[in-house]
């Protein structure tokens, strides 16, 4: 999985089909996105997710084709995970290191950018662990 962080793709449907483990990529994005873990079955090789649903309810009808299409009503809120976490990865790198003020800028960027409230932001980051 390392591979895909190091530059990883704009889009999450490329992410997916690069991904040496895209089980382990959604199940993480999952678990970051709910703040709590989300596990997996295979049934005759699609894999289904399930996730503790987080204080707006997102729901985890989730499923992963053979060919690493996902499909559900929370694809697109997994992807917004993606993005989110993708701007971690790469833009907000150094971040840390920035006075407060100018971090909260570059933090309020990213979630305009992305199109996520600051809070979705914020539970994103708490709970993200790269696979």
């Amino acid at each position: 999985m390392e591979k895909l962080w190091i530059n990883p793709p704009t889009r999450f449907a490329d992410a997916l089909k690069m991904a040496q483990d895209p089980v382990a990529l959604v199940r993480h994005l999952l678990a970051a996105a709910t703040g709590g873990s989300a596990a997996s079955r295979e049934e005759n090789g699609f894999w289904f997710f399930e996730a503790k649903p987080d204080s707006e309810g997102l729901a985890t009808e989730l499923k992963l084709s053979p060919s690493n299409v996902l499909t559900g009503s929370s694809v697109d809120a997994v992807e917004k995970v993606y993005l989110v976490v993708r701007e971690i990865e790469t833009e907000l790198d150094g971040v840390t290191f920035l006075p407060p003020e100018m971090r909260k800028e570059k933090i309020a960027e990213l979630c305009a950018r992305v199109g996520v409230p600051a809070d979705v932001f914020d539970l994103i980051i708490r709970n993200w662990r790269k696979p």
